[in-house]
């Protein structure tokens, strides 16, 4: 192909998208301030395009929802991962940073971690830490996501990055949970994820994975040799123990299993009740042989055997 054009309505606009495998062609494209997708042959992956955000396949589907998704991306604005009786869920953006709370602030890095993150993580991966916006009030009362689970390969998962819980304070109903035993996350260079001394993520590595289909089985029979993901959140201290935190979790969980498809588990202390109980609401199981273990892993979907 030499180029071809689309159109996508967005935010009421309409908006062109160009898709080619011609260096300049993309290039141009963006020089005028359109979004574009570079296409590259797999079987001669030295000549595809660079310097463009996005690179598809030679023959690859391109849909509708996939195109909106680049759109929204180019002009900055989020992609809406869920949406619950409450809550939404989308994408975090650069303007989010002052409704951070002192905390998420650190577990970013500051703010140009922040802003690295937003630039960088869902791009890359299509998941990681996705802001919780309370309706009602129009305002983000925390953060919700998934990452790569400590111990797998530490690839993308799928084509599409937090422990369980925002910190030890209030270890409530609405899911407040468990620091991480080492405290942190290593970062990434391309800091496409999150630092958390209360689990909410350590940064990925920048590496394409292959796709985890049933291969990626339980801890303790094959130790993640394939990828797996960590569910995580935090929600803002005025707004705990309203039951934000399982709503958040569930629809995580949800478009996990239906967006991401990879095995999905939860980190959890031992003595933390409050956090297993909300867990296995959600629709997680602990997984056996796990006495004595200071955390213990949850698995969504995992039936008890």
């Amino acid at each position: 192909m030499a180029k071809a054009e689309y159109e996508v309505m967005t935010e009421g606009k309409l908006y062109p998208v160009v898709v080619s495998d011609e260096q300049a062609v993309l290039l141009a494209a963006k020089a005028a301030g359109r979004a574009v997708i570079g296409v590259y042959d797999p079987g001669c992956r030295e000549k595809a395009p660079f310097g463009v955000p996005y690179l598809i396949e030679e023959g690859a589907e391109i849909s509708e929802s996939f195109l909106e998704r680049i759109v929204r991306r180019h002009l900055g604005l989020p992609w809406i991962i869920a949406e619950t009786g409450r809550l939404l869920l989308r994408e975090f953006t650069s303007g989010d940073w002052k409704y951070l709370d002192e905390q998420e602030r650190k577990d970013f890095g500051g703010q140009a971690g922040f802003l690295a993150y937003v630039s960088h993580q869902y791009s890359f991966y299509e998941y990681g830490m996705w802001a919780v916006v309370e309706k009602a009030g129009q305002s983000i009362i925390g953060m919700a996501g998934v990452k790569n689970l400590e111990g797998t390969n530490g690839g993308r998962c799928c084509h599409e990055e937090t422990s369980f819980a925002p910190g030890e304070e209030d270890k409530a109903e609405d899911g407040a949970g468990d620091k991480r035993e080492d405290g942190a996350g290593d970062k990434a260079e391309n800091s496409a994820g999150d630092k958390t001394e209360d689990g909410v993520g350590d940064k990925a590595e920048n590496s394409a994975g292959n796709k985890a289909g049933d291969g990626a089985e339980d801890r303790e029979e094959d130790g993640f040799g394939g990828e797996a993901l960590e569910i995580g959140y935090r929600i803002h201290r005025p707004f705990r123990r309203k039951g934000y935190g399982e709503e958040a979790v569930k629809a995580v969980a949800d478009y996990a299993k239906e967006n991401i498809g990879c095995p999905l588990y939860a980190r959890i202390r031992e003595e933390n009740t409050p956090s297993q109980q909300l867990a296995i609401k959600a629709g997680f199981t602990a997984l056996p042989g796990q006495s004595g273990a200071r955390i213990w892993l949850y698995r969504y979907g995992q039936s008890r055997k």
